[in-house]
């Protein structure tokens, strides 16, 4: 096999920003649901509407760990009002991201498939990493005053982020399964708030932060950075009271957490432009923030205009202008495990030749179908590197368990499931990922197992030209006599393949001219 950096041109894509276009980013998160909306300047991306809605769908949990029926409904009309805002946006201009309560519900595709139609875009639900990556995205772009080494730290109301980067690059990028909202149902649920129950939930936080906090602290850094609501709430709220002046020091927050404590109850605290929604998870908040400022030493800690929904509008910006994260990471996959180079350009010319000739009769002329048979090429042997023996199964493992940045979990399923499934047999269509029509998904399955068939001998002369004509069951594919007549064992693995989708009640038909 060879083995080679990488560094593949990717595919135009033919959706560009042009100069007036308009972008949109929503963040389901479990505390609020977030909208951004931005237009394309001047090369710059300007930020012209905002929306939030405290929702707290982490609190919608139910013991089983499904979302209840009274925080759907609340999640919906939220929906339904930022689908109203962006009806007319084209769908290739905005991207929609569940976040930790999205990651965790068991019902989590009954309310996703809901609320796709309130709000009349698709919705991908991100990983802890790739929501860290995209935070400090966020960030970067909004505090570039703190260049050099730098930890960001955003809690969310299921999870909290912490990343290290250096100026504009995320070096570590953790998330941890603590969150205020989170925390607020274990120690602060019926209101009561104490100086017991706070040390409780700071040791709480400290358990979750212990196993990640050496890789962080052994590096340094220079500027210790909060995002999202309850860092600009706790840094506000210090400097308003006078303890701290430039961002908030470790004596400050704990000063804070006293007087947070004094009041007794949730419903009694009273400060200076304190809502209730940020109050009623306030006492949880200022726990995680003091478990992170005592494990991690931090002496000070300032605030960023900027965090998950302004990094995913910037990622979508970078996706539009063909800088799309998500090709470094193929290329980086695939140099870390020594793929055949010109294998993959092989599988990945015939892939796309064919999905060419039958996307518009199978309705795959979507982008994501290119990309998914492009990615996939590049991707179906890493499993090699393991063993030969079963290595689509490793390939499936490895493709669906990496970090991959700038991928959904969805996309991730469903290209891993792409790459496990391109020989031996084909699963039942309900055991494809929800994230995309399975049988869309099939369809694509059937070009690529093709392709990959088609070149099980590795030689380097091109195909012939081969024709395919599809229609809903089946599949008629056109070789030269000649040519088909000198491979006896392609035309076994084709008539194998043949037995493979006749399970399915699809039929592959050969010919030869």
């Amino acid at each position: 096999m060879t083995a080679q950096l990488i560094n593949d041109p990717k595919p135009e894509i033919s959706t560009q920003l042009m100069p007036g276009d308009v972008l949109a980013a929503v963040d389901l998160g479990s505390n609020s649901f977030h909208m951004i909306i931005a237009r394309y300047e001047g090369e710059r991306l300007h930020i012209i509407d905002k929306m939030r809605e405290s929702i707290r769908l982490g609190a919608g949990l139910d013991e089983k760990h499904n979302l209840t029926e009274i925080v759907m409904a609340r999640a919906l009309q939220c929906l339904q009002r930022f689908g109203q805002r962006l009806r007319e946006f084209d769908a290739q201009r905005v991207r929609v991201v569940g976040t930790n309560t999205l990651r965790r519900a068991r019902n989590s595709q009954v309310f996703i498939q809901q609320a796709q139609q309130a709000l009349g875009q698709e919705i991908e639900i991100i990983s802890g990493v790739e929501e860290a990556r995209l935070i400090y995205t966020g960030v970067s772009h909004f505090a570039p005053h703190y260049a050099g080494q730098r930890i960001v730290i955003d809690i969310g109301g299921g999870s909290t982020e912490i990343i290290y980067g250096i100026n504009d690059a995320p070096q570590i990028m953790e998330s941890t399964s603590v969150g205020c909202v989170y925390l607020s149902q274990l120690y602060f649920s019926d209101g009561k708030i104490s100086a017991k129950r706070m040390h409780k939930a700071i040791t709480h936080a400290k358990r979750e932060f212990e196993p990640i906090y050496l890789q962080f602290t052994k590096r340094g850094w220079d500027h210790v950075i909060g995002a999202s609501g309850t860092a600009r709430a706790a840094i506000g709220l210090v400097q308003d009271f006078g303890w701290s002046v430039n961002g908030m020091s470790a004596e400050s927050l704990q000063q804070l957490s006293d007087k947070v404590v004094s009041f007794g109850h949730i419903d009694h605290i009273d400060m200076p432009d304190l809502s209730s929604d940020r109050a009623a998870i306030l006492p949880a908040g200022l726990a995680i923030l003091i478990a992170f400022f005592d494990l991690f030493n931090v002496k000070v800690m300032r605030y960023a205009d900027g965090a998950l929904r302004e990094g995913l509008l910037y990622d979508h910006w970078d996706r539009l202008q063909n800088r799309d994260i998500r090709y470094l990471t193929i290329n980086a996959l695939k140099n870390q495990y020594l793929v055949d180079i010109e294998q993959a350009r092989r599988v990945r010319s015939s892939a796309l030749n064919f999905l060419s000739q039958v996307a518009a009769d199978w309705d795959l002329e979507d982008l994501r179908f290119q990309r998914l048979l492009h990615w996939g090429a590049e991707l179906y042997e890493v499993g090699l590197s393991l063993s030969h023996t079963q290595y689509h199964k490793h390939s499936q493992y490895i493709v669906a368990n990496a970090d991959m940045a700038g991928f959904s979990r969805g996309g991730q399923e469903v290209l891993a499931h792409l790459v496990g499934y391109h020989r031996r047999r084909i699963p039942d269509l309900d055991s494809f990922p929800p994230s995309l029509d399975p049988r869309s998904q099939f369809y694509a399955l059937v070009l690529f197992r093709l392709a990959t068939l088609l070149h099980r001998s590795r030689q380097q002369s091109a195909l012939p030209e081969i024709k395919l004509a599809v229609s809903e069951n089946k599949m008629t594919v056109t070789f030269p006599e000649k040519w088909l007549a000198q491979r006896a064992l392609t035309e076994s693995d084709l008539e194998q393949e043949q037995n493979y989708l006749a399970d399915h009640m699809f039929q592959l038909k050969i010919k030869t001219i």
